[in-house]
């Protein structure tokens, strides 16, 4: 039997059936209870499936049967099954349906049901188990022994056909002491193999670790890269909504940055994103504050569980550190200034709505004159 025989199909729509019986006793409730009692055991007989001791044919004919019964009172009349009720469809009313019948009918059915799968799974248990079991003697046996170990007990053979005591007595010691050489021998090769498994193993954690921080981290500041505040933000959203705890994303932008580009090159450019990232992380000591390179040469910072006036402060700080870093590049010593905007969460907006929001902002600072903080 296959367990997974099983395929869903469409069931055959039993709304179309009419409800048979005297209308004078059967009230309107009474009739489309029933025709919902039918339309269930059409269901379970449209998605029979195999199992022990029943295969899906009886079970669908046997559903079709009760549900014909429930409708009209009447079953068709077979030899080798018990006809469910003996009376007519013009006698019958919703008490004369077999309402006991049926339910031992669904009652066996199930019970025939879990019988099956708690089988199948104990089955499934113990394949398993000899699996493990097998592995775990393969992995215990060795070959470079075996040939010692064979004609030792080839000797001991023929020492017990022989009946010879002497031969017996000599053969056994090669035998015992084959055996536990390679015992030994075996137990050496399994610590010298999980040696270099291990080996392998945490060098390929360092490697993955390391490739996982190079795809996050961006080179040149040592920051998080847009990925990973992406990835930051929407968890940060998503806690911030289930905990209720306040939720605030701040854009910092680097004023007339492309000035400095222009007039010192591109190497002092990058000198002066580096020094700001630096700055930063000193403006912002909390671990909990996710502090990444947004691009170019804007930064973006997720700060949580922060009240908004706190907030605030922060920015303010972050604005002033900025302002006081002085860059030396070559000859020239190099001063900027930054712009912020920050916006709160707020019930239901999404990440990409916040980050809109702030976005906002920064723009609102940088034509209100820039080197100011704004919020959303």
């Amino acid at each position: 039997m296959a367990w997974f025989s099983f395929r869903r199909r469409t069931p055959n729509p039993i709304t179309s059936i009419k409800v048979e019986g005297n209308a004078s006793h059967i009230s309107r409730l009474a009739a489309q209870s029933l025709a919902a009692m039918a339309q269930v055991l059409d269901i379970f007989a449209n998605d029979a499936f195999d199992i022990e001791d029943q295969d899906a044919g009886t079970f669908k004919r046997q559903s079709k049967d009760w549900a014909q019964h429930i409708l009209t009172g009447i079953t068709r009349k077979k030899k080798e099954e018990p006809q469910i009720s003996s009376l007519s469809a013009p006698q019958l009313n919703e008490r004369e349906r077999e309402w006991d019948g049926l339910e031992k009918f669904i009652r066996a059915r199930r019970k025939l049901e879990r019988d099956s799968f708690e089988n199948q799974s104990d089955a499934l248990k113990s394949v398993v188990w000899e699996l493990v079991h097998g592995l775990r003697t393969m992995s215990q046996t060795g070959y470079s022994s075996e040939g010692r170990i064979q004609k030792g007990l080839v000797d001991l053979e023929s020492a017990m056909e022989n009946n010879s005591v002497e031969k017996l007595q000599k053969a056994i010691k090669p035998v015992v002491v084959n055996i536990r050489a390679a015992l030994d021998e075996q137990r050496k090769q399994f610590d010298s193999e999980l040696n270099t498994m291990t080996s392998l193993v945490s060098k390929m954690r360092r490697e993955l670790v390391a490739t996982r921080r190079d795809a996050e981290i961006d080179k040149l500041t040592q920051l998080y890269n847009r990925r990973a505040f992406d990835a930051a933000l929407n968890r940060h959203v998503d806690l911030a909504e289930l905990s209720g705890r306040q939720l605030t994303l701040m854009m910092i932008d680097l004023d007339h940055f492309k000035s400095i580009n222009d007039c010192y090159g591109h190497p002092a450019g990058d000198a002066l994103l580096a020094a700001t990232a630096n700055q930063l992380t000193r403006a912002l000591p909390r671990k909990s504050d996710f502090l990444s390179r947004f691009g170019g040469e804007e930064f973006a910072v997720i700060v949580f569980d922060v009240p908004e006036e706190s907030a605030t402060k922060l920015a303010q700080t972050v604005l002033k550190k900025v302002k006081e870093m002085q860059v030396e590049h070559e000859d020239h010593l190099i001063q900027i200034t930054c712009s912020i905007g920050y916006a709160s969460l707020e019930p239901g907006e999404s990440a990409d709505e916040l980050i809109k929001r702030a976005d906002q902002a920064l723009y609102a600072a940088k034509d209100a004159g820039r080197n100011c903080v704004i919020s959303a």
